[in-house]
């Protein structure tokens, strides 16, 4: 979790006029959040009180995942049926282990 949504007319209206880019063999789905991020700080409306630096976020989640990679969380197939683990940005910690 990033933040809190305070105003969902804008925030779809920004997150739609971010460009899918075909064509580019560098442009990832990852370059899109990143964008995406930056088009939701451009607006100001959409978020409240939130985390819109794409480098902290995919830092932290990156270790998040490592985490819970080491801890054999995606091991067994039937543990993906549970609740996914989620890191709250905003509050710093762990919502659903």
């Amino acid at each position: 979790m990033i933040g809190k949504i305070i105003n969902t007319k804008n925030l779809l209206q920004t997150l739609r006029s971010v460009p899918v880019v075909q064509g580019d063999p560098e442009w990832r789905c990852r370059s899109w959040c990143a964008d995406a991020l930056v088009a939701l700080e451009r607006d100001g409306q959409a978020m409240g009180a939130s985390v819109l630096d794409w480098r902290r976020i995919e830092e932290l989640t990156r270790r998040h995942v490592r985490e819970k990679i080491a801890q054999g969380r995606f091991d067994d197939s039937w543990l993906l049926v549970n609740p996914k683990p989620t890191w709250d940005l905003w509050e710093n910690k762990e919502v659903i282990a």
